[in-house]
C-alpha cells in the first residue's frame, strides 16, 4: 500500500491494462486482471496510457516537470520528446485508437504524433495559451478540441486547420462533449454559457444562455439529438443539438448547491446527482421523479456503465454500491478494503470498477466475480499530473 498521495490512475480503453503515476516520476502498467507491472517508466508526471485494441501492450505518453512530453514504447524506450524545457506542455492527449498524440505548448502550435514511430504527422493552425483543459478528441478521430486563456479552439486532425473556436469572453471554458458519431459538440463555461455545434455540411454555433453559474458536467445522447448540462445554479438543463433550443430545465437544488453530474440512461431518461446525496432517475420531458436509489449517506463520486443499465455511487464512508438503473436495486456492494473512495470507473467492458482508494490504492473490483484485485504503485511523493483516458 503506498504512504503517499496516489492521484493518476486510468484505463485503457480496451480494459486491460491501467496506469499509475505519483510525483517520484514513475509511471506503471499493471495487468488489470492480475495486478502484475508490464512497463515501468521513469519521468516526472505522468500524463496518459493507451492499449491497442487487440490488447497488445500499451504505449505511454507523460508530460515531465523537465517540461518536456515524451512518448514511451511498450518496453520502456523513448521514441520521441516534445518540447523546448522553456515552458511547460498543457496538454498531451491520445486518440481513441491510440494512434496520434497531440502535445500543447503555451504560446506554440500544438503537434500531433504518431505513437508508431514518433513522427510528427501535423502542425495545428492555431498559437494560444493553452491550459489543457479541456482537450479531447473526437470518438471518431476526426476533430481535436482544446482549452486556451483565449478560447475553446476545435480542429481537424486530418489537416491542423481551425474549424471554429469558443472565445472565452465569459470565462474559461471547462467541461465540454462529443456525441458518439463526432457529429455534435457541447462546451460550458465557469460562467455558466453554453455553446453548441452541429456538423452539416460546415461547423456552425450556436450560443445559449446556459446557467446562472458555472457548469460542473455535461454529455450528448447516443442519438446525438439532445444534451445535457447540470451547474452551479442548482438545474439540470436540456438542448436540442440541432437548433441549440433549451428544451427544459429542471431545477433540483437550491443555487448554489451544484448538481454534480447528470447522465443519458435512455432517449427521455437521465440519472442525475444534486450535492446533497440524492441519485434521482427523472423524465426529463415531463420533470417526474421516477425513482431515487435509496442511499443512506452522502455521495463522494460516480460513475456510468458503458451500456447505461449500472451505476456506481461510492459514499463518504467508503462503501461502494454497484445498481441495476432499471429495477433501481443495489445488486451489488464493496467495503472494507478501504476508508475512503476519492474517484471509480468503469472498465470499457462494462464488467469491472477501477477505484482510487484512501489517496494512495488503486483497486480493480471484478463485480461479476466478487473479486477485488489490488493495484498498488511504489511510493509516490509530492504532486501528481492528471491523467486521462483517450
Amino acid at each position: 500500500m503506498c504512504s503517499s498521495d496516489l492521484k493518476t490512475v486510468s484505463f485503457s480503453p480496451d480494459g486491460r491494462w491501467l496506469l499509475t503515476a505519483g510525483g517520484d516520476g514513475r509511471a506503471t502498467v499493471w495487468d488489470a486482471s492480475c495486478g502484475a507491472i508490464s512497463t515501468t517508466v521513469r519521468t516526472e508526471n505522468a500524463a496518459l496510457v493507451d492499449a491497442n485494441l487487440d490488447g497488445a501492450a500499451p504505449r505511454i505518453a507523460t508530460i515531465g516537470r523537465d517540461k518536456r512530453a515524451r512518448l514511451w514504447t511498450p518496453s520502456g524506450e523513448i521514441i520521441a520528446e516534445i518540447g523546448s524545457g522553456s515552458l511547460h506542455p498543457q496538454a498531451c492527449a491520445l486518440s481513441p485508437m491510440g494512434k496520434r498524440l497531440v502535445v500543447a505548448v503555451p504560446g506554440e502550435r500544438p503537434v500531433i504524433v504518431a505513437t508508431a514511430n514518433g513522427q510528427r504527422v501535423a502542425e495545428l493552425d492555431r498559437t494560444a495559451d493553452w491550459t489543457g483543459e479541456p482537450s479531447l478528441f473526437s470518438p471518431c478521430g476526426r476533430w481535436l478540441v482544446l482549452g486556451s486563456k483565449q478560447g475553446l479552439v476545435v480542429f481537424r486532425t486530418a489537416t491542423g486547420q481551425v474549424a471554429f473556436e469558443f472565445p472565452a469572453d465569459a470565462g474559461l471554458w471547462e467541461h465540454a462533449a462529443f456525441s458518439s458519431d463526432g457529429a455534435r459538440f457541447i462546451a460550458g463555461d465557469e460562467e455558466g454559457g453554453v455553446s453548441i455545434a452541429a456538423l452539416d455540411q460546415t461547423w456552425h454555433t450556436i450560443e445559449t444562455s446556459g446557467h446562472r453559474r458555472g457548469v460542473t458536467s455535461m454529455e450528448i445522447s447516443l442519438d446525438a439529438r439532445y444534451g445535457v448540462s447540470a451547474g452551479w445554479d442548482g438545474t439540470v438543463r436540456l438542448w436540442d443539438m440541432s437548433s441549440g433550443e433549451e428544451h427544459a430545465a429542471l431545477s433540483l437544488s437550491p443555487v448554489g448547491e451544484a448538481i454534480d453530474a447528470a447522465f443519458f440512461v435512455e432517449r427521455d431518461t437521465i440519472i442525475t446527482c444534486p450535492r446533497d446525496g440524492r441519485v434521482l432517475l427523472l423524465d426529463w420531458t415531463t420533470g417526474e421523479e421516477l425513482s431515487r436509489l435509496p442511499l443512506l449517506s452522502g455521495l463522494k463520486t460516480v460513475a456510468m456503465s458503458p451500456d447505461r443499465k449500472l451505476f456506481a455511487t461510492a459514499r463518504w464512508d467508503g462503501v461502494l454500491q454497484l445498481w441495476d438503473i432499471a429495477a433501481s436495486t443495489e445488486i451489488a456492494r464493496a467495503a472494507g478494503e478501504w476508508s475512503a473512495i476519492s474517484a471509480c470507473r468503469f472498465g470499457a467492458g462494462g464488467d469491472e470498477l477501477l477505484v482510487l482508494a484512501d489517496g494512495s490504492a488503486a483497486w480493480v473490483w471484478h463485480f461479476r466475480r466478487e473479486l477485488a484485485t489490488l493495484i498498488t504503485a511504489r511510493e509516490h511523493p509530492g504532486a501528481v499530473a492528471a491523467a486521462a483516458l483517450s
